[in-house]
């Protein structure tokens, strides 16, 4: 019995760091844009990166930035994963 509990945690880890490796795309819509820019992104990695980003796009500071998605604010520290993203959807980008 001890045997398979191992095995079955061994496996829980490994398709846990399976799914960490995947890289999702979201599309970044900004009003300063002609196109909106898509970004690949680590399902566990924080939309902090995204806003820089951004700001290097822009050429403006980082905390000015704002990503909004169905309408509610994004923390910068909240990932992918946190908000259920599955890859394809659409942020906006407000500056303030």
């Amino acid at each position: 019995v001890r045997i398979v509990d191992d095995i079955g945690s061994y496996a829980h880890t490994s398709k846990s760091s399976q799914s960490q490796s995947q890289l999702i795309e979201v599309k970044v819509q900004c009003p300063k844009w002609k196109k909106p820019l898509l970004y690949q992104i680590k399902p566990t990695d924080t939309f902090h990166a995204l806003a820089m980003v951004c700001s290097e796009k822009l050429k403006c500071d980082p905390k000015k930035l704002r990503f909004k998605f169905d309408g509610d604010v994004i923390s910068t520290a909240d990932t992918p994963e946190d908000m259920d993203f599955e890859g394809g959807e659409v942020l906006d980008l407000l500056i303030d």
